[in-house]
């Protein structure tokens, strides 16, 4: 299908390369402590970790019932650096979902966080407005460049500003993702406030977080013990290159999965209302189709990154340029 003359002519018609043209580097918090399962709590990773691009198909390697016997079982290499994308397109902008997974947090298995990259489009090409992230339950606004202005936030949000790394194909956000809990938010000093408390915790007793950087890529690198290790206790920043994965992908992706747990009640990856499994602690994660902001941008009620990101957008955020049209050329949830 042809999306229009940028994705056709810049992007060769795949949606995919649009998704990895705009995707963000993303600056990993990460327990180097000597446990080594609690370093693969903060890997990027797949879903089907065990067996992406090497034994599809298998149920046991979907199963999030037992995300954590699985990380347990794992080595390092088995944690391929990836992460889910998907794309919606309207007549005026585009917006660029991505997700990222993690096999365990501290307080519940499995853990999914994103944010959401939102373009103009211009006869020059895209040009990058902002972003809204997924930390835990805040959708949190960033503008760049100040070509918006932000209209609803989370109640401890008082600055929107953020980063980005200048390419040839796009600009890539600079987002960061904490230790242990992975809220995603840009790469900036403004962050949640229980995020900045327990960093400071730790720097005052001596234990300061180290850091590893994933940059997106057509193949992901693999990771090793001794590589994440290298920048221990040093401002060196180990990387790594990550991997984008079609949500919609009928093999590898996480949609149909969901499609089949909402029809049949639930299966080995998601109960029947599109959450994770979570049988041993508090606390779940959700696919995007669930991820709701708090009360100040939107109130109980979720899914509008899914189902509707221009509606989201022009909740969130006033533009400078063209209004976003609800126009849609493709949704999220669309093989067109």
């Amino acid at each position: 299908m042809v999306w229009d003359l940028y994705v056709e002519t810049k992007c060769g018609g795949s949606l995919g390369k649009l998704a990895l043209f705009w995707a963000p580097i993303d600056y990993q918090y990460i327990s180097l402590k000597g446990d080594d399962y609690e370093t693969k709590k903060d890997l990027l990773c797949p879903v089907n970790f065990e067996c992406y691009s090497a034994s599809p198909g298998k149920e046991e390697c979907w199963n999030t019932h037992a995300a954590r016997r699985r990380l347990g079982q794992a080595d390092f290499a088995a944690l391929t650096p990836a992460a889910y994308y998907s794309t919606a397109i309207t007549d005026t902008h585009y917006f660029l979902l991505y997700a990222y997974y993690h096999a365990d947090d501290d307080t519940h298995p499995s853990d999914l966080e994103g944010c959401m990259v939102i373009l103009e489009k211009g006869d020059a090409g895209p040009l990058l407005l902002g972003m809204i992230t997924v930390a835990h339950q805040d959708f949190v606004p960033y503008v760049y460049a100040n070509r918006m202005r932000v209209k609803s936030r989370p109640a401890w949000q008082r600055h929107f500003v953020m980063e980005v790394e200048e390419e040839v194909e796009g600009d890539h956000p600079l987002i960061q993702q904490a230790q242990g809990k992975h809220g995603l938010y840009a790469l900036t000093p403004y962050i949640g406030w229980m995020e900045k408390l327990v960093r400071r915790l730790r720097e005052i007793i001596g234990m300061p977080e180290d850091v590893i950087v994933y940059f997106p890529g057509e193949l992901a690198n693999t990771h090793s013990r001794d590589r994440l290790y290298r920048g221990k206790g040093t401002p060196h920043n180990p990387t790594f290159f990550y991997e984008l994965i079609d949500m919609l992908d009928p093999e590898d992706g996480l949609y149909d999965r969901y499609i089949d747990a909402k029809n049949n009640g639930g299966n080995e990856t998601f109960r029947e209302n599109g959450s994770f499994h979570n049988d041993e602690t508090v606390g779940n994660a959700n696919g995007p189709w669930l991820w709701k902001p708090g009360f100040m941008i939107g109130g109980p009620v979720g899914g509008d990154m899914w189902e509707d990101p221009a509606s989201l957008a022009a909740g969130i955020f006033e533009t400078a340029g063209r209004p976003f049209g609800t126009n849609y050329i493709k949704r999220m949830y669309e093989r067109k």
